[in-house]
């Protein structure tokens, strides 16, 4: 598996299908099937009559899930097999350089979420007696969890937020040009 570690000075990426384990996600929820919407569901039905679509079953979303080691943190990287534009050796090709590219960029993408969040923070994130925070302090708080490749090859980084938000994750998005698209906390 093409893992990098933070001790390394360049990253090299190298994640073949093989590093990947596909995952099942259900749209179907059976604790939660009370929750969808009466207007949603006979959309659907509505939706699979004009498509012909007679059986009735789950819709699956397989995923594939890699765990590597990136700044000292175990991410996880994940795709949809159903949202992929190229063939899933390219696709894969283009993830280890978006991989390579993230590992090069750690301190423009730091610098980038702490312009946008350290204010944030300071200005309605703050509890009760909670002094404001440094942006280095910020940026020793929050972790690198996962990445999310999008079929158009845009993609998301997901961070643990350090409990700074309480809980909600960060989330950057880079479009398939490694664009900084947005910077934002969700959750």
């Amino acid at each position: 598996m093409g893992i990098f570690s933070w001790f390394n000075k360049k990253a090299s990426f190298n994640l073949k299908k093989s590093d990947f384990k596909i995952e099942n996600e259900s749209f179907y929820d059976s604790e939660a099937s009370e929750l969808v919407n009466v207007e949603f569901a006979k959309d659907v039905t509505e939706w699979k009559k004009e498509n012909g679509i007679t059986e009735d079953r789950e819709l699956n979303y397989d995923r594939s899930v890699a765990n590597l080691l990136l700044f000292g943190n175990q991410v996880e990287i994940v795709y949809h097999h159903a949202e992929i534009e190229l063939n899933e050796n390219d696709f894969l090709n283009e993830i280890n350089k978006k991989l390579n590219w993230v590992s090069k960029n750690q301190k423009e993408i730091n610098n980038d979420i702490a312009r946008k969040l350290v204010p944030l923070k300071n200005g309605s994130w703050l509890g009760e007696n909670e002094s404001k925070i440094s942006k280095n302090n910020f940026l020793n708080r929050i972790r690198l969890d996962s990445i999310l490749f999008f079929g158009d090859l845009s993609f998301e980084l997901i961070y643990d937020d350090g409990n700074l938000f309480w809980k909600h994750q960060i989330v950057v998005d880079l479009n398939k040009d490694n664009k900084l698209i947005n910077i934002d906390i969700q959750g």
